[in-house]
């Protein structure tokens, strides 16, 4: 159990509803279209995390949790840091 709450803690950003100041629901905010993620959550995270690893779909669920964890953590503190730049940039989200 404590291993659990380990995991929890150490990947606490990933699946949290996070509303930045501008309104923009970020990726690893399970709010964004509940119904997709509630049927396709699974497909969805496995695919981007193919992408991220340049692998087949089905090799992905040869990885392990921590490997799938830290590559999900990787795509949404990208994907974070690529919205400030882009605030930076042009002053706000597009």
């Amino acid at each position: 159990m404590s291993s659990i709450k380990g995991l929890d803690k150490n990947y606490s950003g990933l699946f949290e509803e996070r509303v930045d100041t501008e309104g923009i629901e970020r990726i690893g905010d399970r709010s964004i279209d509940k119904g997709f993620m509630e049927r396709f959550g699974w497909i969805y995270q496995s695919t981007l995390i193919a992408e991220h690893l340049r692998i087949k779909l089905n090799k992905v669920y040869e990885i392990s949790t921590i490997e799938a964890l830290n590559c999900l953590s990787y795509i949404v503190a990208k994907n974070n840091f690529d919205l400030e730049q882009k605030k930076k940039v042009y002053g706000k989200y597009s």
